[in-house]
């Protein structure tokens, strides 16, 4: 699990865990040890979040992945597919970026 800033700067690392470990686990570990999200700011995190007031998952059962949504596929119908495709989108700029 890696945690970064507005700027992308690497705030917080949580390593060593098998790839098969829940997501759950790994965020409940590293907030036992210090990890705290900022007041009045959230995390983008992928599906295997929860999606609380710190953390923004995708809506599950609903598409997200940008090929869904590239050219020659239809555009997001709802508000839900609106917030995925968003989602995505930040997620893969900030992954680039990073």
């Amino acid at each position: 699990m890696i945690a970064c800033d507005f700027d992308h700067k690497i705030t917080y690392v949580s390593s060593g865990w098998e790839g098969s470990a829940m997501d759950s686990r790994v965020l409940r570990s590293a907030m036992s040890k210090g990890f705290e999200v900022p007041p009045g700011k959230a995390y983008l995190v992928d599906g295997g979040y929860a999606n609380t007031s710190s953390f923004l998952a995708p809506y599950q059962g609903v598409k997200y992945h940008l090929k869904e949504f590239g050219a020659g596929h239809r555009r997001p119908q709802n508000p839900k597919e609106l917030f995925n495709d968003r989602h995505a989108l930040r997620c893969e700029k900030d992954s680039r970026s990073a």
